[in-house]
Formats: structure tokens, sequence, C-alpha cells
């Protein structure tokens, strides 16, 4: 095999090899608001959830606890003073960092701190990019390193402005695949995120040019 041919196949399976196992891709919409920050999601995201029903690969644990009192995180947003705003803890159950996440409300839960809105079909429902970072900062605490990155292990807790679900469900259900549907199990929002690169693509591309290299200047 000629070494254009050896570089290609290691290249192919270095690639194949880095896909992350069990990921269920999501391409959703979005559209951006004056209200906060901008809300700048991609395309092509990954849904994380509770278990059941996301496989894994795909799983966070969440809990409600409960009203945050005073205070609002998007000053420029309007904070209704009667209705709650509710906080939230997610810890990553994965094997990778994500390096931003997002909450998308369901069609029946109310959200006001938002950067703007977004979903998998032609309606599109309250979102916001959750960080500590701009106007709108709904993250309080990371558990390991204060980077905005969702690392493996890791808890965040971050608020949910005047939450309010008309089917009684818990802030912290994330319950059903998909984004902007109809909550099913008492699902309420959906946590979306773009997951950290790889490393072991650039890693088994360049030990394989290595390799190819070395025996090059055996044979010569």
């Amino acid at each position: 095999m000629r070494s254009s041919s050896r570089l290609a196949l290691l290249i192919g399976l270095a690639l194949v090899f880095s896909v992350r196992a069990n990921a269920v891709p999501t391409v959703v919409s979005s559209s951006d608001n004056a209200f906060c920050d901008v809300l700048s999601i991609p395309a092509n995201v990954d849904e994380l959830g509770n278990v059941p029903p996301f496989p894994v690969g795909e799983q966070i644990s969440s809990a409600a606890l409960g009203s945050t009192g005073a205070g609002s995180p998007c000053p420029s947003g309007v904070d209704a003073p009667l209705v709650p705003n509710q906080k939230v803890s997610i810890t990553n159950l994965n094997s990778t960092d994500y390096v931003d996440l997002w909450y998308v409300a369901d069609p029946e839960t109310n959200a006001s701190n938002n950067d703007g809105a977004a979903g998998t079909g032609p309606v599109l429902f309250p979102a916001f990019h959750i960080d500590n970072v701009g106007l709108n900062k709904p993250l309080l605490s990371e558990s390991i390193i204060a980077d905005n990155v969702f690392q493996v292990g890791e808890t965040w807790v971050f608020v949910i402005q005047d939450f309010v679900s008309n089917i009684g469900g818990s802030p912290a259900a994330f319950t059903t695949i998909d984004v902007g549907v109809p909550g099913s199990l008492g699902s309420t929002g959906s946590i979306i995120g773009v997951a950290a690169p790889e490393p072991s693509t650039g890693l088994l591309v360049i030990a394989g040019l290595l390799a190819l290299r070395g025996r090059r200047r055996v044979r010569a």
C-alpha cells in the first residue's frame, strides 16, 4: 500500500473513532431578541436530558433548588415581581465536556430571561445561553472550574427567571427528546449544547504521520 493510501486510511480511522458513541445530534432553528445577550445557537447541537429516555452519552441529572428570591439574571428584561425565579442544578454524566449550553423552554413553560427563541419546529420558544458573561448571567456556579465549560462530572446551578409551567412540571424536568415540543413525562424544557472537540482525531493523525515518516526513513 502506498504511503498516500496509508495516510488516507489513518485519517479516516481517526475520524471514525473520534465520533462520540451514542451521540444524538439535533438540528435547531433560533432567533435573537433585544432583551439580553446574543443567543448564537448553531444549527447542529446535542440535546442532553434525564434518564430515561436519554441514552448513554447524552445524560444529565438535574434537580430543582427552589426560588432565588430578589434579583434578576438579566436586568434589561422584565422580571415579574410576583413570579419566583427558579434555581436548577444539572450534572454532566457523560464522558464529554460541553463548551456551550443553552436552555430552551417547552411550549407550556414561561421563562423571561431570554436571549431569543429556539426549537426544532416552525414555532420557536424562549431560550437563553447558560453562562455568566454579558448582560444575562443565569449561571450561578460551577462545581469544578469557573470557566463556562460544562466539564465531565461537573454540576452547574443556573436561574430560570419567572418560571411557570402550565402542566405543573418541575423546572428541572428535561425528559423529552426534541426541542420545543409539548412536554411529556412532565418535561418543561430542554438543555442543548456543543461538545468540546475530541482530542483523539488530531493525536491519531499526528501519530500516523510520524509513523509513516519513520518507515520512509528506515527504507531510505
